[in-house]
């Protein structure tokens, strides 16, 4: 419904109005929407309501300060408002509608449903599996480191039995070390800075159902 098609049924709804009136009211809403120009015509049009509903706040202000006409012509309803109350869907339509649109409606609901919590699913289940690679890389450090350390002490408990091998071991061990090292130097640095933007991001796709205008466009 646009501006005029407004103003044509708000002119039938007023026609049980003396013609200045009626024509008064329906100059008062055509400047209305003048002066909010045509980029707000639907904006006014939702802010109003139906063009029934404004006539029907007008004519029972006219009949609260005319009671002789009122006893007159606000008894009797104007065709346009009737015509309205017809077009308007009965309850008991609205609910056999949707009994009828069930068998499709729960099917269609259940697959978004099921598609929403598989993708959440699919996203815990990367974040989980994040989590236990990291943690398993930091304790496969932390095992190497141990190792090393025990190499190392080895090595330097049987230096003078056998100098060779007590170096060997001893090379060995610290080059466990520093590979342990940077293994857990790693692994701290994937979780402090991998984990939160995980999270952030889960959070982030948590709320995108939820926001308003978010995803208006």
């Amino acid at each position: 419904m646009n501006k005029k098609e407004f103003l044509s049924r708000l002119r039938i709804a007023l026609c049980s109005l003396p013609e200045e009136e009626r024509e008064n009211a329906v100059k008062y809403y055509q400047e209305y929407f003048d002066e909010a120009g045509p980029e707000r015509e639907r904006e006014i049009i939702e802010e109003l309501g139906s063009p029934e509903a404004v006539a029907q706040g007008i004519l029972q202000d006219y009949a609260d300060n005319n009671p002789q006409w009122a006893s007159i012509h606000y008894h009797t309803p104007s065709p346009a408002v009737e015509e309205a109350k017809k077009r308007k869907m009965p309850v008991w339509a609205i609910v056999l509608l949707c009994l009828l649109l069930s068998p499709l409606l729960l099917p269609l609901g259940l697959i978004v449903l099921t598609i929403i919590l598989g993708a959440f699913g699919v996203v815990f289940g990367l974040f989980i599996g994040c989590i236990g690679l990291m943690a398993a890389f930091a304790v496969t450090a932390l095992v190497v480191l141990a190792a090393g350390l025990l190499l190392a002490f080895a090595g330097l408990g049987s230096v003078l039995a056998s100098p060779a091998a007590a170096l060997l071991c001893m090379g060995v061990g610290l080059l466990l070390i520093g590979f342990s090292i940077l293994g857990i130097v790693a692994a701290v640095w994937l979780i402090v800075t991998c984990i939160p933007t995980v999270v952030r991001w889960i959070g982030n796709l948590c709320r995108l159902p939820f926001r308003k205008g978010g995803a208006q466009s």
